[in-house]
C-alpha cells in the first residue's frame, strides 16, 4: 500500500510539474519570474522531497519489484530476463495480442527507466535551483533538465497509453492500480 501511495505522490507531483511548465516564463534581465515558475519551483522541491522517500522506500521495501529488477543492466541473468521477455512481446505483439501486465522483467526495467528520468530531471533542477553548481554549470544543467523533462512526458504518455490498453483488452489492470489489495 504504501508503494502505492509513493506512486501516486509521484505521480501528481510530475504531472504538476509537466503541466505547469507548459505555462511559465522563467526570471529573465529586468523581468521577474511569474506565478507559474514560481509554482515550478516550490513543486519540484516538493516533487524532490517525494522522490527522496520514493527512493527509501524501494531500498528498505520487502516483498515487492526489487532494485535489481528496475535496474537489470548489472546482472547478465536478468538482462536474460528482459531480452527474452521483449522477444515474448515481440512474438505476441505479432499476433496482436498483450503478455499479461504482471510484474514481468521488461516492465520493471522500463520502470526503473522511469524512476532514472524522474530522478535526473529533480536533480537537474533543484541543483541550479538551490545554488549548489557554478553558474556556467547552471545553465547546462537547465537544458539536460529540459530534455529529461521531454522524455518524461514521452514516458508518462506511453506508461497511461499501455495501462489503458491493457484496460481495453480486458485485463482488469487500472482497479489493481487502485485498490488495496491489488
Amino acid at each position: 500500500m504504501v508503494t502505492k501511495i509513493m506512486h501516486a505522490l509521484l505521480l501528481i507531483t510530475v504531472v504538476h510539474q509537466l503541466a505547469v511548465s507548459l505555462l511559465m516564463e522563467g526570471p529573465r534581465p529586468g523581468r521577474s519570474a511569474d506565478i507559474f515558475f514560481t509554482l515550478h519551483e516550490y513543486g519540484g522541491y516538493a516533487a524532490f522531497v517525494v522522490l527522496c522517500v520514493f527512493w527509501i522506500w524501494s531500498i528498505v521495501r520487502r516483498g515487492e519489484t526489487k532494485l535489481g529488477a528496475l535496474f537489470p543492466w548489472f546482472s547478465g541473468d536478468r538482462i536474460k530476463a528482459v531480452v527474452a521477455d521483449l522477444r515474448l512481446h515481440a512474438t505476441e505483439l505479432r499476433r496482436r495480442r498483450l503478455p499479461a501486465a504482471d510484474d514481468r522483467p521488461l516492465a520493471s526495467a522500463i520502470h526503473g527507466l522511469g524512476l532514472l528520468t524522474v530522478t535526473l530531471m529533480a536533480l537537474t533542477g533543484v541543483l541550479p535551483a538551490v545554488g549548489l553548481v557554478s553558474p556556467g554549470s547552471g545553465q547546462l544543467l537547465i537544458s539536460t533538465h529540459k530534455l529529461f523533462a521531454n522524455l518524461m512526458w514521452a514516458y508518462l504518455i506511453a506508461h497511461a497509453g499501455l495501462a489503458v490498453v491493457h484496460e481495453v483488452i480486458g485485463e482488469r489492470v487500472l482497479p489493481k492500480m487502485f485498490s488495496k489489495n491489488g
